[in-house]
């Protein structure tokens, strides 16, 4: 048998419920005769009693498990993971947009929704790949990827700076090259005016020649010779090596522009959700689809609701007029309310081209 009779009691079971009274033979013998008892009255509210209790709890277990259901949901649209702001952005990319008359500008712009599908594929393989769901391991990896590149930057910065050391060398070479018949002709001069004269004549190919020379001094090799053919071949040895540091280097480049774009895709529809949520009118969707479809229409409308705001500060301006006493202070605090809506409302148009612009790209 399933069932099992326990001699504990209620409390020693640990369960919430009320026991019932014992009824004895006689007290069951007249309920099946239809006779009530205080006993089965009493017995039978008892049961009643619990068979509520059973429900109520089983009742606010239900509003638990719901509210917790229903928290998570409100957690997870107010923190989009990161899929999901990639695919919000993709799909406000891709979709609402009307059809476009021309057949080749509608051809057009179907292969951009492909490739911006293209593009969406290959950002979720990346984050499937690389194990990132969230935003804090996309800023990691950017991490990460900023340190391989600045070292390899750092190192081709420095091979640079060597080649850039041997080619002012040789260039140094050349000069005292051709000007050591200057200097020969300079040292000819016996009497020290004509030298003096000399000097002033070629006072700066001179200098620029004893400088060279105290230079090269301190690159010669043992023989007291500059070494020419040294310097070629590490030039061309610093040469090869920066070509592959940055060959080396591209991949991580590369990797490292395509997360900066999937992480400033991923802000731009966070930023959305977020101006959705914080509009309270209900209306932020369409007031977009609006602006988007219909430009033109959005600004002429933005100016006539401006033209308004300002003929009726210009009313209450006329009417404080008759109040000499009150007249400065009101003004003032006009024009503060006018100024701070004409900068509320630049600073919306900027976020929105901007977003536009994001949008289009």
């Amino acid at each position: 048998m399933a069932a099992r009779i326990d001699h504990r009691s209620y409390k020693e079971q640990r369960i919430d419920l009320i026991p019932t009274i014992h009824e004895g033979y006689e007290v069951r013998a007249m309920e099946k005769r239809g006779i009530k008892t205080v006993i089965g009255e009493l017995n039978r509210a008892i049961r009643q009693f619990n068979q509520m209790f059973i429900s109520l709890k089983e009742s606010i277990q239900w509003m638990k498990t719901a509210y917790e259901e229903m928290k998570a949901e409100l957690d997870c649209r107010q923190n989009p993971t990161l899929l999901e702001s990639l695919q919000d952005y993709y799909d406000k990319k891709t979709q609402g947009r009307p059809l476009l008359p021309n057949f080749y500008a509608e051809m057009k712009r179907r292969g951009k929704n492909l490739s911006n599908l293209q593009e969406f594929a290959k950002s979720i393989n990346y984050l499937q790949t690389h194990k990132i769901e969230t935003m804090e391991d996309l800023q990691e990896r950017i991490d990460e990827l900023n340190g391989v590149v600045s070292v390899s930057k750092k190192e081709i910065s420095e091979k640079r700076e060597q080649l850039k050391k041997l080619e002012n060398l040789e260039k140094m070479v050349e000069v005292i090259k051709t000007n050591q018949p200057l200097i020969d002709e300079y040292n000819h001069f016996f009497f020290q005016k004509k030298r003096d004269k000399y000097y002033q004549q070629h006072k700066k190919e001179i200098n620029y020649y004893r400088k060279c020379e105290r230079e090269l001094k301190q690159h010669l090799d043992k023989n007291g010779k500059v070494p020419t053919a040294r310097w070629k071949r590490e030039k061309e040895e610093l040469r090869t090596t920066i070509e592959e540091l940055k060959a080396d280097n591209q991949p991580y480049q590369d990797e490292l522009a395509f997360v900066k774009k999937v992480q400033s895709c991923a802000d731009i529809a966070r930023c959305d959700r977020e101006m959705a949520e914080t509009d309270t009118s209900g209306r932020s969707e369409e007031k977009r689809e609006k602006q988007v479809k219909f430009p033109a229409f959005h600004a002429a409308q933005t100016e006539v609701n401006l033209e308004e705001k300002s003929k009726v500060e210009q009313q209450t301006v006329n009417q404080t007029e008759q109040k000499p006493e009150k007249k400065n202070s009101i003004r003032k605090q006009l024009a503060e309310k006018k100024k701070e809506c004409e900068e509320r409302d630049a600073k919306q148009q900027t976020v929105r081209k901007k977003r536009n612009y994001d949008m289009s790209l």
